[in-house]
């Protein structure tokens, strides 16, 4: 039987083979830069790149000549003086180290910018390297291999995440880094608030799934010892970095739901709905045809 010394040095390799493996899909997953060219993901570029070379969030840099309030395109809003992508700080902030290693330099903004869609790529085959780590400590090195090249090419992990600076982009690495570390936290149970950064995290870019921590922290009451302590210790985490991306939110835009506040309050504005959230039998049929929107039309 291998030591466990001998297993985690294994994993560290087979993380770093599959990291080498998974960089030769950077340039594919980036050949076409327009897959991912819409207002959000450009947004998203320009303030990771502004923070990148300036410390800055405001993209204003980048529009001399608006002026406040001037319509420029839906995923900006101004705040004052200065302008902000409507994307998620913490989604930002994701992206931002991997600008500060290209050294960015301006953005075609107009057009697809190749840098942008580098990144994306970057970012997606670093959270395919932890899945294949992830799985592999699970199911064994054969079986997480074919799983996760199945992936790589055959969903729109290729045409979506890896093509653009979405949330989910960025929401998908720390998805997988604290379902990983929350695998193994039975058994080591000093994973338990690491699992909760990354969920939480994984939260404050995609509030879809405020589900994972809350239930991570349930498990973390019901699965550790007297006096609670690593579970309080979870929850603190949990709810410190959700405090955090409502202050954000609140710091940047102006209000707790962030810069898609408008989308929030007035989705009639922006589509032909009534609520941004319906339970009607329509929609759950929606749900069927449609599981992404879960919208019949």
């Amino acid at each position: 039987m291998s030591s466990p010394g001998a297993i985690a040095v294994a994993r560290v390799g087979l993380g770093a083979a599959l990291l080498a493996c998974l960089a030769l899909l950077v340039p594919l997953y980036a050949a076409n830069p327009s897959l991912g060219f819409v207002w959000e993901t450009t947004s998203a570029g320009l303030a990771a790149r502004s923070l990148a070379r300036g410390g800055d969030l405001s993209v204003r840099e980048f529009f001399p000549l608006a002026e406040p309030g001037q319509q420029i395109g839906y995923a900006l809003r101004w705040r004052g003086e200065a302008l902000h992508s409507i994307e998620p700080l913490s989604s930002i902030l994701t992206f931002t180290p991997f600008f500060a290693l290209h050294r960015p330099t301006p953005p075609t903004i107009r057009a697809p910018d190749p840098l942008d869609a580098r990144i994306a790529a970057e970012v997606t085959a670093l959270t395919l390297a932890v899945l294949g780590v992830w799985l592999a400590s699970l199911v064994g090195a054969s079986r997480a291999v074919v799983v996760v090249v199945v992936i790589a090419l055959a969903t729109s992990v290729r045409t979506i995440q890896g093509a653009g600076l979405w949330q989910h982009t960025s929401a998908a690495l720390w998805l997988v880094t604290g379902l990983f570390a929350w695998s193994h936290a039975h058994d080591r149970p000093r994973l338990y608030p690491l699992a909760a950064a990354a969920l939480a995290l994984a939260t404050a870019c995609r509030p879809i799934f405020v589900v994972a921590p809350l239930l991570l922290v349930v498990d973390a009451w019901r699965d550790t010892g007297p006096g609670r302590g690593r579970a309080l210790g979870t929850l603190a985490v949990v709810a410190g970095i959700g405090g955090l991306a409502l202050a954000a939110n609140a710091w940047i835009h102006g209000s707790l739901l962030g810069g898609r506040v408008d989308f929030v309050e007035s989705p009639g504005r922006y589509a032909d709905v009534a609520s941004y959230f319906g339970l009607s039998p329509l929609a759950w049929v929606g749900l069927l045809v449609s599981p992404s929107r879960g919208s019949p039309k």
